[in-house]
């Protein structure tokens, strides 16, 4: 009995293993595209992964957040296919490169936050509360 729930296991894991996040294939298959200094599209990269169009631009935007990669992400617009229709809108395509992207606060020289902060212990407050109680 336990050789079989040993074996069980054994083979799980072996599977867990095998099995890549979609987001992993992507990033695979924009890297080998780099190697070749190819820039792919949606529909080039849905024919390759077999995934959807809109889930492949979603892997992507993951990819470029640190804690996926950091991964810097370019688009551009392809050239005038022949045979497509000029109303049938702009043909972007995308490669993915090595270097980590600089977030926000890295850009911007000393700053703390990027909303508008109240301070503490603000006069404001303190004088309302003044102006009510000189009434009593």
């Amino acid at each position: 009995m336990r050789q079989a729930i040993r074996h069980r296991t054994t083979t799980r894991n072996i599977t867990r293993l095998r099995m890549r996040t979609q987001r992993q294939i992507v990033r695979d298959v924009m890297l080998s595209a780099a190697e070749c200094d190819t820039w792919l599209t949606l529909a080039e990269l849905a024919r390759l992964t077999r995934f959807g169009e809109a889930s492949i631009s979603a892997q992507l935007r993951h990819l470029r957040k640190p804690e996926c990669g950091g991964f810097q992400i370019k688009k551009r617009v392809r050239a005038a296919l022949p045979g497509r229709p000029p109303q049938a809108g702009s043909l972007w395509e995308y490669r993915l490169f090595w270097g980590r992207r600089r977030s926000r606060k890295q850009g911007v020289r000393g700053a703390k936050s990027f909303g508008w902060r109240k301070k503490a212990g603000s006069a404001r407050g303190r004088e309302r509360g003044s102006e009510a109680g000189a009434g009593l």
